[in-house]
């Protein structure tokens, strides 16, 4: 009887390490990769340096662009209602400073800090043409409807109800 267990047990494990080593090569994520010579290593680092370059000196032409042609004051006829986010400056009027983190200053009397606006139908951002030579507006993309909201959804199956008694919702 004990050699009869024992040689049950045996099998056991070995039939658990089998499927163990079996689960593992199955499972097993093997990503395949390709080595580099070492001259085009350095070529495709080089090169992704200089299109990270690129994009950086791109993103700051575009702020400056923004900033230059679609930034309007508080009296320009073309400004939009939007306010640009970050222009108020509260450490000139309440709030904390660098020197005194607690204390509150009160704002001056005759200062009213500058407020700049979008300039209408630019809200949403910009893009150039083909040309590179003119600013187009971006249309936003339409926003989803909030759960809970009483306006209708695009998927909603109960928006045309007709309240009927032969109607299939009822």
């Amino acid at each position: 009887m004990q050699r009869r267990l024992r040689s049950t047990n045996r099998i056991f494990i070995a039939v658990a390490a089998l499927l163990l080593m079996l689960a593992r090569t199955t499972f097993a994520q093997t990503a395949k990769v390709v080595p580099l010579k070492p001259a085009d290593h350095e070529e495709v680092k080089a090169k992704w340096e200089a299109l990270q370059k690129a994009q950086k000196e791109w993103d700051t032409l575009e702020n400056r662009i923004q900033k230059d042609y679609l930034e309007v004051s508080e009296n320009d006829p073309d400004r939009s209602y939007t306010v640009i986010a970050g222009e108020i400056d509260n450490t000139s009027c309440a709030g904390s400073t660098v020197d005194k983190p607690v204390e509150v200053v009160p704002c001056p009397k005759n200062v009213k800090p500058e407020l700049k606006y979008y300039r209408k139908g630019f809200e949403s951002g910009f893009e150039f043409d083909s040309s590179l030579s003119f600013l187009v507006p971006t249309v936003p993309a339409p926003s989803e409807p909030h759960r809970g909201s009483s306006m209708p959804s695009a998927d909603c199956r109960f928006c045309n109800l007709k309240t009927t008694a032969l109607s299939p919702y009822h």
